[in-house]
């Protein structure tokens, strides 16, 4: 009887193990190429995942942390590639000196644009402490993650953060994504007189749907199938504006604070799109 119970033991804790196994495989890349559009409330944060490698874009707010290192958890990121920090507002990087902490990137790249706020001079600080390789790239500059190649397609500094985000393409054989972070209409109308291609399957709307940005020239030359609105529910902002929901009528718009968190899949002969809610 002992002995059945012994054997009876290793046999739960195998089939134990073999769950746990199982269920943290159903949560690494399940596609080839995924696009996370994490519900952050009234920030943004992305995170894109592409042959075993990760990189998260923005990290939210300063309240953001806790919801960011469980999505990322849950999805099988314990470390991350890259991270970019589109520019220095505490909407869009609240959050990042935790992940550095928690996330442990090997490359990190900035705005050129520097802030004298204690967030982000914390998220210097910890990129210092973790010895991590920092850059404000230069337009053109890419680097590939997994079979994606992700391109800083407009990297210039303004007077203000919101022009100086850093914009992302991410391709993903021949699928596009445009990340535009908080840029405006002054630098979205530099960015398409320098004739570049910025056609994308996805377009990560710019400023949470504020009327500063997504002027009717860039919806028109990206020519989005999917537009992305990361915004918080009953906003002080009153984004996302009716004028950029008009400008996107024709296109499939989601909101996190409609969806929660939004994911885009491509396989090499497929695409889907989920969502939380």
């Amino acid at each position: 009887m002992r002995k059945l119970k012994r054997v009876m033991g290793r046999l739960a804790v195998g089939l134990a193990a073999l769950l746990a196994f199982a269920i943290y495989n159903m949560s690494l890349d399940r596609h080839d190429f995924e696009a996370h559009f994490i519900d952050v409330g009234q920030g943004d944060c992305a995170l894109i995942t592409c042959g075993g490698e990760s990189l998260l874009i923005d990290a939210g707010t300063p309240d953001s942390y806790e919801g960011i290192r469980r999505y990322l958890l849950k999805h099988g990121v314990s470390r991350l590639d890259y991270i970019v920090a589109t520019h220095g507002h505490s909407d869009h990087i609240g959050s990042m000196t935790d992940v550095i902490e928690g996330f442990s990137p090997r490359q990190a790249f900035i705005s050129h644009h520097a802030h004298d706020t204690n967030t982000y001079i914390g998220m210097l600080e910890a990129l210092e402490r973790k010895n991590i390789s920092t850059e404000a790239p230069e337009r053109g500059r890419s680097f590939n993650l997994g079979d994606a190649v992700c391109t800083f397609i407009w990297t210039k500094e303004y007077e203000d953060a919101n022009n100086s985000s850093l914009v992302l393409m991410v391709d993903y054989d021949g699928y596009r994504l445009l990340f535009t972070g908080d840029m405006e209409a002054e630098a979205e109308r530099e960015l398409l007189a320098s004739n570049a291609d910025i056609s994308a399957a996805v377009l990560k709307v710019a400023h949470h749907g504020s009327s500063t940005s997504s002027t009717q020239e860039l919806i028109d030359a990206a020519d989005p199938g999917i537009a992305i609105i990361s915004v918080g529910k009953n906003n002080d902002y009153g984004h996302p504006h009716k004028e950029i929901l008009e400008r996107l009528s024709d296109r499939q718009v989601l909101r996190t604070d409609e969806k929660g968190s939004i994911v885009i899949w491509w396989d090499k002969d497929k695409s889907g799109v989920e969502w939380e809610k």
